[in-house]
């Protein structure tokens, strides 16, 4: 075997290993990072960046933002940009609210009415939004 097969053959072997521990290993095996937090805060941050994500991928792919949540998981064109579907509510068991794109505005956005589902509010009730474009 030439001296360049080797590390190449080492190399894909690691990958395929390491893609079967990945895919293999319960997750609950797996270290969670410092500080990581599945708090309804965070849970519900995370879920909007998602939306924001998802919205810009259906703006690219129909020339129009989204409308709503909804539209993102079950549309006219069979397309889903988001899973599970219908969407999941926040941290707090609510939906998400989606306010559309106007050009008045220049977005659109993706809000949680935070733990005491009322707009406004400091600490665990304060508004979590994430705004497309």
């Amino acid at each position: 075997m030439s001296k360049l097969k080797q590390p190449v053959l080492l190399l894909a072997f690691g990958s395929i290993l390491m893609l079967a521990l990945f895919t293999l290993l319960p997750s609950t095996l797996w270290p969670t990072f410092p500080g990581a937090s599945s708090s309804p805060i965070s849970k519900t941050t995370y879920q909007l960046a998602v939306y924001r994500v998802a919205s810009m991928a259906f703006f690219e792919t129909t020339g129009r933002w989204p409308t709503s949540v909804t539209e993102l998981a079950t549309n006219s064109m069979g397309l889903a940009f988001i899973r599970p579907s219908p969407p999941l509510p926040d941290g707090w068991g609510r939906q998400v609210v989606c306010e559309p794109y106007t050009t008045n505005n220049g977005y659109g956005r993706f809000v949680s009415y935070g733990r005491d589902g009322r707009p406004g509010g400091t600490g665990a009730d304060a508004d979590i939004e994430q705004r497309f474009p």
